[in-house]
């Protein structure tokens, strides 16, 4: 994350926000409560450079153990998608294709969700 996303980050501003109201609560002066709230903020950036972000979660994924229900539940969910990615290509230019391929796209997101669902669903079923 750059400076502008760690702004606009609304947990960030939170636990800014948490670290000076705690500091000033307990009786320090208002200079230092924003300067806790300012080291809380630096300390809170800093980390979000170097955890993973979503995006990188998605990278790795892991196995869907065969003939589980998360398998089944998969293979029904790739099965929908392409229904809708089908109906979007096979139907004339409109509003109703417009809407149709907006729903394909939703579907694809819900889609890799399910993915990494169903790989640690499997990862945990036998632990």
């Amino acid at each position: 994350m750059r400076l502008s996303e760690d702004l606009r980050d609304p947990w960030t501003l939170l636990l800014t926000g948490v670290a000076v109201g705690s500091a000033a609560a307990v009786g320090l002066p208002a200079g230092v409560a924003i300067g806790v709230g300012a080291a809380v903020f630096g300390v809170k950036s800093i980390l979000s450079r170097f955890t993973a972000s979503p995006e990188d979660a998605s990278v790795r994924m892991l196995p869907v153990r065969d003939n589980s229900p998360e398998l089944r539940w998969l293979k029904r969910a790739e099965k929908a998608v392409r229904s809708f990615t089908d109906l979007a290509e096979g139907g004339r230019a409109g509003p109703v294709a417009a809407r149709t391929q907006e729903i394909g796209s939703r579907a694809c997101t819900t889609l890799e969700a399910m993915r990494r669902l169903a790989g640690q669903t499997s990862a945990i079923a036998f632990a």
